[in-house]
């Protein structure tokens, strides 16, 4: 604007004087108006009216330390998550034990910047919620032109700052212009300059002063930086399994801060993939959002990474001492014994120590779980110990014990023949007359040698029975009649029957109530037992043990054997076999008369 100088007269001079005035009044009046209804609009918008406190004010290119509310503790530690743009900060770090944040800003600009930090407990294994620290870039020297304002949207999508301006005259007015999505206007009670945004992107405000009497001065152009923003996300995952977090971004570009740990994490169409790849820990990384050019306050990304211990499988025997290398995923993981078998597991160094106990049998089972740097606790790892034991034993084969057989004499036919057994035996007291061949003329005996008698205790021990002190019966005497052939015959017959029906009182079969106990019994010097003989003390039906010595069927003869003293009852046995030599004599010698006769005949 130029202005040409006019030389005119005091009264000239006068009007023209007032006339400016006038018009100074108008515009201040018109410009005061215009601020007064950019105020209204201003104070309109919705939650962004009233900014947030802010936890520290530093000026623009200073320094400023922001304590944490609580030390992390022996056992844990701080830090920070993610890193602001270097435009903004220059340096920025949080003390590990302490968490205290110290951060330089950058200078040529103003407004509000956002860092997070968060504690680690090691000894708990946990990690609390990231915390956001709002420091306020400002100062009391007034806005100077290149300068420019940083507006964070918030969560709900508003913003706001106010900045000092310089001081007018009396009279002087401030007139501010806003682009899009901007609304700007001057505290008419400070001074300030405010401006809240709506959207993210790059915008400016103008802002130009006019004096009193109505001149305007150079115009004052802000820029304004609205930076997008994007909520914190969290998750839980293991040292090998990558994790899907829901990332809703819109029309926000989003760049990832790796972490420094080995992970890796990126933004696909479903949210932000990130993979441990073998890591474990608290691990903190970040997201930063950008819009219209603006880069905005990274958003703090947080995954708790269990470390992995694997399972193991083991094969041994009762007392081996069984070695296997540990397989571990994470960061500085120590693997501990959750349950050792009782006391059959231990871990040295990498490696597993099994000690199988002696008698132990199928499976061994424990468990072990891994501890990381960070304190996180992995999930419990199995471990089974198959136990292979000595190989079976066969049962041994059953052995039935020898059946300790009594003979029994069989009667004899008059051919000699032994008769067909019978399945009754009549009892003792009933004994069948034999009938009795009518009379014949005794044949002359005066030329006829008798027959030869046959030795009883040959006979004896061909049936296996042992030797008897049994004489031969002494043969008839030559001439004998019949009748007295007919009477010998008859009571050897009787004899025969009493002999059976003996036999069938002494054997156990058709006794069932008799109960024998075999025991050794005392057999004289020099007697040789057959096998398969059987010698009996004393039975009863009525149940007392009967002493009974056997001799197994088959085998060989034994070696005489030592006298033994007698008892009644041994008495009573040798007396009985004796008994039954002699019936059987006779009826062989009743045989051997009959076949001469029939020979005679």
């Amino acid at each position: 604007m130029s202005r040409t100088a006019e030389t005119t007269g005091p009264a000239d001079r006068a009007a023209t004087s007032g006339l400016t005035a006038a018009a100074g009044r108008v515009r201040a009046l018109v410009l005061a108006g215009l601020a007064l209804l950019a105020s209204l609009l201003l104070g309109a918008l919705p939650a962004h009216a009233e900014a947030a406190p802010a936890d520290a004010t530093v000026l623009p290119g200073g320094s400023v330390v922001v304590p944490a509310a609580s030390a992390a503790g022996d056992d844990g530690r701080w830090q920070l998550v993610g890193t602001p743009d270097a435009s903004l900060v220059r340096t920025a770090s949080v003390d590990a034990a302490t968490g205290d944040l110290s951060v330089e800003v950058a200078p040529g600009y103003r407004g509000r910047l956002v860092l997070v930090r968060r504690a680690v407990d090691r000894a708990a294994g946990t990690a609390t919620e990231p915390e956001r620290v709002v420091l306020d870039v400002a100062g009391d020297a007034p806005l100077a032109p290149g300068e420019r304002l940083r507006l964070p949207l918030a969560a709900d999508g508003g913003a706001e700052v106010a900045v000092p301006l310089p001081a007018l005259e009396d009279g002087a007015s401030y007139a501010v212009e806003a682009g899009p999505s901007l609304v700007a206007d001057v505290d008419p009670a400070t001074g300030d300059l405010r401006v809240a945004a709506s959207a993210a992107g790059a915008g400016s405000v103008t802002v130009v002063a006019t004096a009193a009497d109505g001149t305007a001065g150079d115009p004052l152009v802000v820029p304004v930086d609205v930076a997008p923003s994007l909520p914190g996300l969290s998750g839980a995952t293991r040292a090998d399994a990558p994790v899907l977090l829901p990332l809703a971004a819109g029309d926000v570009d989003v760049a990832v801060q790796q972490p420094s740990t080995g992970a890796a994490a990126a933004v696909t169409p479903d949210g932000l993939e990130v993979d441990p790849r073998g890591t474990s820990g608290a691990l903190a990384l970040a997201v930063v959002p950008s819009a219209g050019g603006v880069v905005g306050d990274p958003a703090p990304v947080v995954v708790d990474v269990a470390p992995v211990v694997a399972s193991v499988e083991l094969v041994g025997a009762p007392g081996d001492v069984l070695r296997a290398p540990l397989d571990v995923l994470g960061t500085g993981v120590a693997v501990g014994v959750l349950d050792d078998a009782g006391g059959a597991l231990a871990v040295e160094g990498d490696e597993l120590v099994v000690t199988v106990p002696p008698g132990a049998a199928g499976e061994l089972r424990g468990t072990l779980v891994g501890v990381d740097a960070d304190g996180l606790v992995g999930d419990p790892a199995d471990v089974v110990v198959a136990v292979s034991g000595p190989a079976p034993v066969p049962d041994a084969p059953v052995v039935e014990p020898p059946v300790e057989v009594t003979p029994v004499l069989e009667p004899l036919d008059e051919d000699g023949a032994v008769e067909s057994p019978s399945s009754e035996v009549p009892p003792a007291d009933v004994v069948e007359e034999p009938e009795v061949p009518p009379a014949v003329p005794a044949p002359a005996v005066e030329d006829v040698a008798p027959a030869p008698v046959p030795d009883a205790e040959e006979v004896l021990r061909t049936q296996g029975l042992v030797a008897s002190a049994v004489a031969p019966a002494p043969g008839p005497a030559a001439g004998e009649d019949v009748v007295a052939r007919a009477a010998a015959a008859k009571l050897a017959d009787e004899e025969l029957r009493a002999s059976q029906a003996f036999s069938a009182a002494a054997s156990p079969a058709p006794a069932p109530a008799m109960e024998l106990a075999s025991t050794t019994a005392p057999v004289p010097a020099g007697t040789q037992l057959a096998p398969g003989l059987v010698l009996m003390d004393s039975f009863s039906t009525a149940g007392p043990a009967t002493t009974t010595t056997a001799v197994p069927a088959g085998a060989l003869p034994t070696a005489p054997v030592a006298a033994l003293p007698r008892t009644g009852g041994e008495l009573a046995a040798g007396g009985a076999l004796g008994g039954l030599a002699l019936l059987l004599g006779l009826g062989l010698l009743v045989a051997g008369r009959r076949r001469l006769q029939v020979g005679r005949g």
